[in-house]
């Protein structure tokens, strides 16, 4: 029996993906294990692996397409099954944003100024339309049974807008950048995070005199370090490694790691899954490889998800302390600044010490301040003092 390859749900809040490219053509024998199709997330570009052996019947989804999660994207199976699509298969493209039920229902209920008839219209497109005091007749909706979207206003707007006269001397030359793939991605992720999450930050100062002259003696960046003491310190507090999820809290009794990495792309967070058990060199070359990867788009499915605790270093950039954004649906993200030198008193004494900013964003839905707190103070105390598992012995 013909098998259906679908769009997998690669992260918690991924609605959608775009093919970028298919390893195999029509016709050609696939290896299970192989990979089959490469795909741009939320967070990464990944490739999917053939679940099965046999021949590629039917490619659905065709280069730069975006398809839904658990949208069919091929069929796979021996050379004599045809691939046919039913009528639920043929609609797993998107093109604009998802909307819930209670959205259509609200729209369905109401009636724009302007229309002579009832027409489907978002409740934010319809904030928007007032806002803009626009005739919401003149729009197209592109969503689901022809609902009008945020989008489409957005479009409409667009097409209102003059034409600039490139010939005149007051306008600079300008570039239009696409908000799509992972730019998309991290716009949608950002206002998911401020929209829903109830965040706040809290900072420490961390005396890193003793860690940098280890860190310079194992040639290892300073990154694993502050991974490995959060990581033994989540254990302690374990309400920092969980997830709101409807009307419960889920503690995480693994750690998935995730750090923050910049690529030409934009931001993605590859994850180290089960880390509690490896040293700081193991994660250091875990953090390595997987960095790598990153920066040219090979992540796996599991290298690119299911994150329970991210770790993000602005100091690279010289940043000497920020607020990060929680990794949603996570529930906390710790920060790393620069490392500078400072003055600092000692025993009624004024010496210099190498110092850094480490910052704590929580959910405080999930996430009391103390915890916080206290969590942000463990993480310090451990790269001030060194315990065993920060060494190389």
């Amino acid at each position: 029996m013909a098998f259906e390859v679908r769009m997998p749900q690669v992260t918690q809040t991924m609605l959608e993906a775009k093919v970028v490219g298919w390893f195999k053509k029509e016709g050609e024998e696939v290896e299970k294990g192989q990979p089959l199709v490469e795909i741009e997330t939320d967070k990464t570009v990944v490739e999917l692996e053939a679940e099965i052996s046999g021949v590629l019947l039917q490619i659905v989804a065709r280069e730069g397409e975006v398809v839904k999660v658990g949208g069919l994207l091929a069929v796979v199976g021996k050379p004599e099954e045809k691939a046919s699509l039913t009528e639920s298969k043929a609609q797993v493209f998107t093109s604009s944003p998802v909307v819930s039920s209670t959205e259509r229902v609200e729209a369905a209920d109401q009636v724009s100024p302007g229309l002579t008839d009832r027409k489907p219209v978002s409740p934010a497109a319809r904030r928007k339309v007032a806002e803009l005091n626009i005739n919401i007749s003149n729009i197209t909706g592109t969503g689901p049974d022809g609902l009008v979207t945020t989008k489409d206003v957005a479009k409409f707007m667009e097409s209102q807008s003059p034409e600039i006269d490139q010939r005149r001397p007051e306008y600079r030359e300008e570039e239009i950048v696409p908000l799509e793939g992972i730019k998309k991605a991290m716009f949608d992720r950002v206002t998911m995070s401020h929209s829903i999450a109830a965040q706040t930050t809290t900072f420490a100062e961390v005396d890193v005199t003793s860690l940098l002259a280890m860190h310079q003696r194992m040639k290892i960046p300073l990154t694993p370090f502050v991974a490995k003491a959060a990581i033994v310190a989540l254990q302690e507090f374990p309400l920092i490694n969980s997830s709101l999820i409807g009307n419960n809290i889920v503690v995480k009794k693994y750690v998935n790691l995730g750090v923050a990495t910049t690529t030409e792309r934009g931001l993605v967070v590859p994850v180290i899954h089960n880390v509690e058990a490896k040293t700081v060199r193991e994660i250091a070359q875990k953090l390595k490889e997987l960095a790598e990867k990153a920066r040219i788009g090979k992540l796996s499915l599991s290298e690119a998800s299911a994150g329970t605790f991210t770790v993000t270093n602005s100091g690279v950039f010289g940043s000497l302390f920020f607020t990060p954004l929680i990794n949603y649906p996570e529930s906390a993200i710790l920060g790393m600044g620069k490392v500078m030198k400072s003055p600092v008193v000692i025993e009624e004494q004024i010496t210099i010490r190498s110092m850094m900013y480490v910052s704590l964003s929580y959910d405080h839905r999930v996430i009391d301040g103390a915890t916080a707190v206290n969590f942000l103070q463990r993480v310090k105390q451990r790269l001030e003092t060194l315990p065993p598992d920060l060494s190389d012995e």
